[in-house]
């Protein structure tokens, strides 16, 4: 009984890793390439590769697809085959990096919400007349000049010091509408 259930055992092992030796390196190879486009696909999915992060990743594994498609139809040398696993080792850990950084696509949509609501408030304060046309006009020119920031920093991809930067700026000016639409002692 105990013959018979090792002699299972080795066979059940030896019937998983079949399907891994019959794979040709060239098998492994596409399987890695479709497993990072996966990656990339799933990391702009979910927002968490910014549009330029994923253009860059993309351009990279197209790259790789490409010459690695040229290789294989000259046939895959060990040297081309040792390179094209090691830009896919490469690529792999950026695109870990990249999907796992502070920046994401939402950083810019959550920016671009906070000043959207920062504008609503500064022409509701105006409106209701809890803020004088002098405050509004004040509150408002710094809102612009975050907004140009941002637009700014948006067009080179948000850094994460240009992030953490635009927020203590965002935050400063929410706190001071707060306390100009708090102000009870203005003169209109």
């Amino acid at each position: 009984m105990r013959k018979a259930v090792t002699v299972g055992i080795v066979l059940l092992l030896v019937l998983m890793w079949v399907p891994f030796l019959s794979a040709s390196p060239i098998d492994q190879m596409d399987k890695r390439i479709n497993e990072l486009q996966g990656s990339i696909d799933a990391g702009v999915k979910s927002g968490s590769l910014t549009q330029a992060e994923s253009k860059k990743l993309q351009t990279r594994l197209d790259a790789i697809r490409k010459n690695f498609d040229a290789q294989r139809k000259r046939g895959l040398s060990d040297q081309a085959f040792r390179s094209l696993n090691k830009r896919i080792d490469d690529l792999k850990k950026d695109i870990f990096k990249e999907k796992h950084d502070p920046q994401t696509a939402r950083s810019g949509d959550k920016i671009a919400k906070r000043i959207n609501e920062l504008q609503r408030r500064i022409e509701s304060g105006e409106r209701t007349g809890s803020l004088t046309a002098p405050e509004a006009k004040n509150l408002q020119s710094r809102l612009n000049r975050h907004r140009d920031q941002f637009e700014k920093a948006k067009r080179n991809t948000l850094s994460d010091s240009e992030i953490k930067s635009i927020e203590r700026n965002l935050d400063a000016l929410s706190k001071e509408i707060t306390k100009q639409l708090k102000n009870k002692h203005r003169y209109k």
